[in-house]
């Protein structure tokens, strides 16, 4: 079985979750010291909704 080396996540929300997903990112981020990316308000690429990865 192969080592995983790495991986990456999106946390989705609506306009009205902005606050409550970045206090996520952020307590996610700083507890398992983890890099936090920008917050998308709108869907990007692929993403069909703001994001945050």
């Amino acid at each position: 079985m192969a080592t995983i080396t790495g991986y990456h996540a999106h946390v989705y929300y609506d306009p009205a979750q902005k606050a409550d997903a970045q206090r996520l990112c952020e307590t996610l981020r700083d507890h398992f010291g983890i890099p936090m990316g920008r917050m998308h308000d709108a869907a990007v690429g692929p993403h069909p909704r703001g994001s945050c990865q």
